[in-house]
């Protein structure tokens, strides 16, 4: 219960920093898609492609770190632990830096592949951010390997966006509209890097002629599974940039990140999860309850906000980027439903990681991949030829790519583990999730929902109907209290004295 408590106070303060950066995040959006379609569309794809090479530069050993690290501490191994961060280092930085040069040398080639105009510009200015974002994704990982999860939250999640919302703003009062988002992203993240080495620094120390082969031999198929992982989240904006015009591109890209705001829950949960899971397996020690109870509140946080942007995806886009985007709602509503599936199984995937179960994971997300890959080239022309959309298609193909990958995902987990998640208080919770759904659903038909006030009075009536439902049914379990008695001491603490009465 102990390490159950330190997940969902993690959870409390993690969940509120990701928020904050969704907000900013999405503000920082709303502001470049309104300004052009065309602009919106080549910024996506510039900073999809730089994004793409980041799994390259990271082989899997930023993951490796959260496993071996917590390993080693458990076992009082500290330099153990200090071989593998210096094995990181060793390996990452050469390729990150070849990496850069690369796409400072070949922007050309690639913009002319894609016939888009200003994106060898874009993807030049990008390149820069390839060793800032693998240094920092190293330095994050060894404070997280450390239970220094909240630190990294807040410099990632709220610093950061703050800061890039701020660049933006500026920038095109100055009227750099084109260079605003891309220096948007790269001076935050040279300034964050710089405070994540400061606090990380003292949590390793440098071993001259370190190189542990074993750790670097369990971290490549990881490295695989990250870049096939990305790679399934990004081609279909690759394919459609290649197959489509550079608006199905920005139509897409505004159902992409609205429906990516499903995952706050399940990252929220699992900050934490690996490292204390793995710790709790180095000491031979029961993980049933963890396991079963972080996948229980993923569900039950993830699916009413799932309901909403499938009903409501119209509404949502409508009101957040203007009737130009409304087309992209069916996307919206597939590609609600992937996530939320994707999102149930992400405890699996780190019980697998746990278990060293590296190569399984790969092969599970090659074959996702190639799916992924075969539905993009069959569905995009198709539905484009057909339907004038072809992200129909590539909504399409990212979900059942990731429906595969979950399912499999779970039973393997439970192949391993004998530990079965699912009983019948998720039905209660889907009965609580499906009615406040209806409820609200028949509601907003006898009103014109016309601005985001109008949204939020929704949401909020949702959210007190199914809050209201999941104590009626007497869903929460008895350590579904002590956690939220934990959760709520933990966020009172940080409000100030003078806030709180008794």
């Amino acid at each position: 219960m102990k390490s159950l408590s330190k997940i969902f106070e993690s959870a409390g303060i993690i969940f509120i920093t990701i928020v904050l950066s969704k907000i900013l995040g999405y503000f920082f959006r709303i502001i470049v898609a309104r300004t052009s379609v065309e602009l919106y569309g080549t910024y996506n794809l510039a900073y999809i492609i730089i994004s793409l090479v980041i799994p390259f530069c990271l082989l899997g050993l930023n993951i490796g770190i959260m496993r071996y690290v917590p390993y080693y501490l458990a076992k009082n191994q500290k330099e153990k632990a200090d071989e593998v961060i210096t094995t990181v280092f060793k390996i990452v930085l050469p390729i990150s830096l070849a990496f850069f040069f690369l796409f400072s040398f070949s922007a050309d080639f690639i913009a002319g592949f894609f016939d888009v105009a200003n994106l060898s510009i874009a993807l030049r200015y990008f390149a820069f951010m390839i060793p800032t974002l693998v240094l920092l994704s190293i330095f994050s990982s060894i404070l997280i390997a450390n239970q220094k999860v909240i630190l990294v939250s807040l410099f990632v999640n709220v610093v950061e966006s703050s800061i890039r919302f701020i660049v933006v703003l500026v920038m095109f009062y100055l009227g750099f509209k084109f260079l605003g988002p891309i220096l948007g992203f790269l001076l935050p993240n040279l300034l964050i890097l710089s405070f994540v080495f400061y606090y990380s620094k003292k949590f390793f120390s440098w071993k001259k002629g370190s190189f542990i082969s074993e750790f670097v031999f369990f971290s490549i198929p990881l490295s695989l599974v990250s870049i096939f992982l990305a790679l399934i989240g990004y081609m279909d904006t690759i394919f459609l940039g290649a197959l489509t015009d550079i608006s199905e591109v920005a139509f897409y890209n505004v159902a992409l990140p609205t429906a990516h705001l499903l995952f706050i829950f399940s990252t929220s949960l699992l900050a934490l999860f690996l490292p204390l899971v793995t710790e709790k397996y180095a000491k031979n020690q029961n993980l049933k309850g963890d396991y079963m109870s972080v996948t229980k509140w993923i569900f039950m946080s993830t699916l009413p906000f799932s309901l909403i942007m499938i009903l409501f995806s119209d509404n949502i886009l409508w009101i957040l980027f203007g009737q130009k985007y409304l087309s992209a709602s069916i996307t919206l509503s597939i590609l609600a439903f992937s996530f939320f599936i994707n999102s149930l199984a992400q405890p699996s995937k780190h019980i697998l990681i746990m278990l060293k179960k590296s190569k399984l994971i790969l092969v599970l997300v090659c074959v996702a991949f190639s799916l992924n890959i075969l539905l993009n080239i069959i569905l995009i022309p198709f539905f484009d030829k057909n339907y004038a959309h072809g992200m129909y298609g590539a909504a399409l193909s990212t979900m059942i790519s990731l429906f595969f990958l979950a399912l499999s995902n779970l039973i393997f987990a439970y192949k391993n583990t004998k530990i079965f998640l699912f009983n019948k208080t998720h039905i209660k919770i889907s009965l609580a999730a499906f009615m406040s759904t209806l409820i609200v659903y028949f509601i907003q038909k006898m009103f014109i929902v016309q601005s985001i006030w109008h949204l939020i009075s929704f949401l909020i009536i949702y959210l007190f109907l199914y809050v209201f439902l999941i104590f009626y049914l007497k869903i929460l379990e008895e350590h579904d209290k002590i956690v939220l008695g934990a959760l709520k001491k933990r966020i009172t603490s940080l409000v100030p004295s003078f806030l709180i009465r008794d």
